[in-house]
């Protein structure tokens, strides 16, 4: 996924600029931060006449900063809470939620970052990744218990190799644990002040990109922001001609080695030009992110969907976080209210 940091003017931290914003962070050992995620994706189908919710997660996060030197941090991550509001939903990614939930609740991530709050490395990762491969097999044998038929073994076998594979090795492991590169994600880079935009078409596709980074205007924010609080909002545009995604669609059917006949193909080229009836489709991704002046993540949210033309949304996906309560041990207001009225 394109990312904020495509922005970055750099990633070496130079001398402060009034045309510039220096993405660091200035924790403390003993700071903790609360957090409340959700995690909502959605898309149409019956030829985009219906609406179907795919996930519908929330979860309570903890980051508490175990140490703090001149090197950097070492941060711990706990999940204090996790709800599938799917839980009715008989889909393999809600059974794989439900079930995902205790793991995950009683195992905490250890992390360590560069002096600017850059992650550097998960710690237990291995650890980490044991107990999710021990679940997954478990999850597995539950799930495929009740397929009496040898076949059952193959795509099980499948979708354990798929699975191992996204767990085999430590950058994987950070993607698994994403609220991590969410949040922290942006640190040691540094961003322009004010709008900055601009088009390409290197992928073969026209694109659009565009930015915006300041400080938190005065009428905008409230008593639990600060002077000096920053955001950082991107956005990324990917347009492909609908001929395009016809030829591909009809490629992948060829991938799959479907012998079909000539009206049969002719029903389903119909079918694509009926959905799309020439439209461009367009993949947006956004970021806005948003910070204390001290480098502490007070919230983020990133999307990503399609549209059918300019107004009709096909496909979303929004991962929301935002802070709930916070303990910091040096940057703090004497007798402040850490928890935030949701």
């Amino acid at each position: 996924m394109i990312s904020i940091s495509s922005f970055a003017q750099s990633t070496l931290m130079q001398e402060n600029e009034d045309s510039t914003i220096n993405c660091i962070a200035y924790f403390s050992k003993g700071d903790t931060v609360e957090y409340e995620l959700s995690d909502r994706s959605y898309q149409l189908k019956d030829n985009l006449k219906d609406t179907v919710v795919t996930t519908d997660v929330v979860e309570k996060i903890r980051f508490a900063v175990l140490d703090s030197t001149s090197k950097g941090y070492r941060i711990e991550m706990a999940y204090t809470s996790f709800e599938n509001k799917l839980k009715e939903d008989t889909s393999f990614q809600s059974q794989l939620a439900n079930a995902m939930a205790p793991v995950l609740m009683k195992n905490k991530v250890v992390f360590t970052t560069d002096e600017y709050g850059s992650v550097k490395r998960i710690e237990n990762w291995k650890e980490l990744r044991d107990q999710l491969k021990d679940f997954y097999d478990d999850f597995l044998d539950t799930l495929f218990s009740k397929k009496k038929d040898k076949d059952s073994d193959s795509p099980k076998s499948l979708l354990s190799s798929v699975f191992y594979m996204q767990i085999a090795t430590e950058p994987n492991m950070q993607k698994v644990f994403d609220e991590i590169s969410q949040l922290f994600g942006n640190f040691g880079l540094q961003f322009s002040f004010g709008h900055s935009s601009n088009d390409e078409s290197e992928s073969g596709y026209k694109q659009h990109n565009s930015s915006i980074c300041g400080y938190i205007a005065e009428n905008d924010s409230d008593y639990y922001d600060y002077d000096d609080d920053y955001f950082l909002s991107f956005m990324n545009k990917v347009s492909i001609p609908a001929s395009d995604l016809k030829k591909l669609g009809m490629a992948g059917l060829g991938v799959l080695s479907l012998d079909l006949d000539e009206e049969a193909n002719d029903s389903i080229s119909k079918a694509f030009d009926d959905v799309f009836k020439g439209r461009d489709v367009n993949v947006y991704q956004t970021e806005d992110a948003y910070y204390f002046f001290n480098g502490w993540p007070k919230a983020s949210v990133k999307s990503k969907y399609v549209t059918v033309g300019d107004d009709q949304i096909i496909k979303s996906q929004v991962q929301s976080i935002s802070w709930s309560s916070r303990n910091w041990n040096y940057y703090s207001r004497k007798e402040e209210d850490t928890s935030k009225s949701l």
